[in-house]
């Protein structure tokens, strides 16, 4: 009997100490901080996937709407940073795409032979979906953080805005997936540019003489 009080007496602490290292070793659930999302890279390359979401009719597709792409929202959004000089392209379901380059405040486009220049208006985007940041991540709420769930195998922050739900890494703090407006999107980013992007020649020649005007101009004020 003393026997077997003496085993407990020396098994209960240990299993005792064993459980509380078992819960010291969990991990807490991480909780995210701000900045909630990782800024743009200045040197950077990543592609977002677009579809819309339609809804079919019920006699032949009853339930959730189907992920589907539309007319004028193009299905791929790469984006490619280096520095000051950015390049975005638009493709679409056609299998159509479209470039526009961005140096400073100018952006170029090219279409055949021709390069054309611009400066978009005050409240003007120069292009579909156009963004300073990283698209649909551009506001961030602490206060629409609802958990930490698995998108890919990816540990994500999810967040929730009403109808716009936001999933960044834990890891990177980079974007992973959204959907906003009867929109979706996922993020898939690509090794940086080892080197800036060279400008087509004759988008490089419209922008010089952009600058050389520009200069001459603010010479004689």
């Amino acid at each position: 009997m003393k026997t077997i009080r003496l085993i407990f007496s020396i098994l209960i602490p240990m299993l005792s100490a064993g459980t509380m290292r078992t819960f010291a070793q969990q991990s807490p659930v991480p909780t995210p901080k701000s900045p909630y999302v990782a800024p743009v890279p200045s040197y950077g390359h990543w592609t977002v996937e677009l579809k819309s979401e339609a809804a079919a009719p019920p006699a032949t597709a009853p339930g959730n709407p189907t992920p589907t792409s539309q007319p004028g929202i193009p299905t791929t959004i790469e984006t490619i940073r280096t520095g000051d000089l950015k390049r975005v392209i638009l493709t679409y379901s056609t299998g159509a795409s479209r470039q526009f380059d961005q140096a400073g405040p100018y952006f170029l486009t090219s279409s055949g032979s021709r390069a054309d220049l611009f400066i978009p208006h005050r409240g003007e985007d120069p292009y579909p979906f156009y963004t300073k940041g990283f698209l649909f991540f551009e506001t961030i709420s602490p206060s629409w953080f609802r958990d930490v769930v698995k998108i890919g195998g990816v540990d994500c922050f999810h967040y929730e805005n009403g109808s716009t739900q936001l999933w960044v890494s834990v890891d990177s703090m980079l974007p992973v997936a959204a959907s906003s407006g009867g929109i979706t999107a996922r993020y898939q980013f690509q090794p940086a540019p080892t080197s800036p992007i060279v400008l087509p020649p004759d988008e490089e020649a419209v922008l010089e003489r952009e600058i050389k005007a520009y200069k001459a101009y603010q010479s004689l004020r």
